[in-house]
């Protein structure tokens, strides 16, 4: 994992219901990185969404 996913993952962490746009504007990039790093955490088995629809909240595992 690369410092941007490690901040995404903190950024869940102290708030589980946070969003792609919102991540981006906090960590400066765009929302379809966060949304591909997202993906790419998910694919790994790191985090999870509860909503297999937009929105839901992340969940660490």
């Amino acid at each position: 994992m690369n410092d941007r996913q490690r901040k995404i993952l903190a950024l869940i962490e102290s708030d589980q219901e946070i969003s792609a746009p919102i991540l981006a504007s906090t960590i400066g990039t765009t929302s379809r990185t966060i949304q591909r790093d997202l993906k790419f955490m998910q694919n790994l088995g790191i985090i999870t969404n509860d909503s297999p629809d937009r929105g839901g909240t992340w969940k660490i595992l």
